[in-house]
């Protein structure tokens, strides 16, 4: 994986657009560089990794600040790159993460995709990670999907199937590319990533919730950029007077005079 990430930096041009989509496991693991508020990397993990405080080389997971270089470089080629990631712990594996006092929510269904935070001996690879040349900040050049927060798990999902036998799908995966099937024009990262969000939080009664970020008004892998109109969400229905309730006020330009309309969920254009 880590050579791959290199040749695709090699590789890239100006104009190229790419897709980084990770569907697995992610872990943390003691911070080497003291990055992270929370003392904790964010980690992808490989087929092969393994937890040994015995044999530390065997965790041969990713690390956030490795990931990070790889999107530095890369944006500073090509600024239509889109990371998606499904896995536990996701939530800020291209950045560093902010301290978070919640704890972890456990799953209601199936299982976690996920292991527990590495605490043994840092692996010497931790030392000499991969290193490309920083030629810009990236954050703002690239679109970025995560399945979950930062201190959440990613759930896996049982399907049953006609066989009789039953199927897990990781959650966010299966709604994201189950709306990709039903396309019949071409939408936005935005359009997709709140569809998809939606039809997840219904199912886990809201305990994944999954992030957006970077240039997410984006035509899906292209280059045409589309941003919605501005909205603000409606807290509730007509009551007997007529009245509703917006989830804004004058700092958004709400005021004695101000006229709205009222759209289906979804809408982000007229």
């Amino acid at each position: 994986m880590r050579a791959a990430f290199a040749q695709l930096v090699n590789d890239a041009v100006a104009d190229d657009v790419i897709l980084i989509y990770f569907a697995g496991h992610g872990s943390q693991m003691r911070d080497s560089d003291g990055d992270e508020q929370s003392g904790f990397d964010n980690t992808l993990m490989p087929y092969d990794s393994k937890h040994d405080p015995a044999n530390p080389e065997l965790n041969t997971d990713l690390l956030d600040d490795e990931l990070a270089e790889v999107m530095e470089a890369l944006t500073g080629k090509t600024k239509n790159v889109t990371v998606i990631v499904d896995a536990c712990h996701s939530g800020t594996v291209l950045r560093e993460a902010p301290d978070v006092s919640e704890p972890v929510i456990r799953p209601i269904v199936t299982r976690e995709r996920g292991a527990p935070r590495y605490d043994g001996p840092l692996p010497e690879r931790v030392k000499s990670r991969l290193r490309f040349t920083p030629t810009a900040r990236a954050h703002a050049s690239y679109a970025f999907i995560a399945s979950c927060r930062d201190d959440q798990k990613a759930k896996e999902i049982a399907w049953p199937q006609p066989d009789g036998t039953v199927r897990h799908h990781g959650g966010f995966s299966y709604y994201f590319i189950a709306r990709l099937r039903k396309l019949t024009s071409t939408p936005t990262l935005r359009e997709l990533f709140e569809g998809a969000a939606a039809e997840l939080f219904d199912v886990l009664e809201h305990r994944q919730h999954p992030q957006l970020e970077g240039r997410v008004d984006r035509r899906l892998f292209g280059l045409e950029t589309d941003p919605p109109m501005r909205h603000l969400r409606l807290r509730s229905v007509p009551d007997e007077t007529g009245r509703v309730v917006l989830a804004g006020g004058t700092a958004l330009g709400l005021g004695v005079g101000a006229r709205v309309a009222v759209y289906p969920p979804g809408t982000l254009r007229v």
